[in-house]
């Protein structure tokens, strides 16, 4: 967040969310944020945290894992070494219960388990994982995970952690249009959220069942498909999330002109898939 060195991270397990925070009121150095820095957070639309666990780079119980066994630790909310993280402090043999998410507490209010104390921890450049509930597929099955990475911001308000706040109005507003448009797709994007493209874009070349070329574009721009069945409908939403062309599929192969829009990024959704455009003007 801005300046790496001198971060906190936190939870929310109401909205099923982890977080980072700046450590104190001023970020500093040539990636800071100066004043008043903000928040930024992911937050789960339609799965559980889990575990939420913190570590650091380095070869202590906390550092960074070295291999599956050590990443599986993390995922089940134990230390390196395999020591269950417990309530309080820095989660290590702090006295408290054994716990699966570390500082759910809310540093804006300085209520329950916090990096902020007591005691304070050192502050310094945080790594985290968080993991969802363990499930498993059939041969063929598929399951999605919607998430929305929003940033909170408070121009007027000097005190540590004061956009976490408006950081959850953030993921409140996400949820809100998540629920109400039961997409799997990302073809809207929230206020103060990033549109970004499902993980099951990550295919090889010769895998895809959907090809959108040339991109970035500088308006003429060509789509291949040799799944979805002509009739269905290709759409184009601006980066607001607002749809601003509707066309049926009328060939596995069609041509469409960008020209007359405006420089900027483009979502074009063909049936239940979808990628993200960019167009550039000469």
């Amino acid at each position: 967040l801005g300046n790496a060195t001198d971060d906190y991270i936190g939870s929310d397990t109401i909205n099923q969310g982890f977080y980072a925070y700046n450590a104190d009121n001023f970020d500093e150095g040539g990636n800071g944020y100066g004043s008043t820095p903000p928040a930024v957070g992911v937050k789960f639309l339609n799965s559980k945290i889990n575990c939420f666990v913190s570590y650091s780079n380095g070869n202590n119980y906390n550092g960074a894992p070295q291999n599956a066994d050590e990443m599986h630790n993390y995922l089940n909310s134990l230390w390196r070494d395999g020591v269950a993280i417990t309530r309080g402090g820095n989660g290590r043999n702090s006295g408290g219960s054994a716990t699966k998410i570390m500082f759910t507490g809310n540093p804006a209010t300085s209520t329950g388990w916090t990096e902020l104390g007591p005691p304070a921890q050192l502050f310094g450049d945080r790594r985290v994982i968080a993991s969802i509930p363990y499930f498993s597929l059939l041969s063929g099955e598929k399951k999605t995970h919607s998430l929305a990475i929003s940033f909170g911001e408070n121009s007027t308000a000097t005190a540590v952690a004061a956009a976490f706040p408006n950081l959850q109005s953030a993921w409140n507003i996400a949820q809100q249009q998540w629920d109400s448009n039961q997409v799997v797709v990302p073809s809207y994007k929230s206020g103060n959220c990033t549109l970004i493209t499902n993980l099951d874009k990550v295919t090889t070349q010769n895998d895809r069942q959907l090809l959108i070329y040339p991109n970035p574009s500088s308006g003429m721009l060509f789509i291949e498909t040799n799944e979805i069945p002509l009739g269905r409908f290709v759409r184009i939403y601006n980066s607001t999330g607002a749809i601003i062309s509707e066309l049926p599929i009328s060939a596995q192969k069609m041509r469409l002109n960008f020209s007359e829009l405006p420089q900027g990024i483009y979502v074009v959704q063909v049936g239940g898939k979808s990628e993200k455009v960019l167009l550039i003007k000469k």
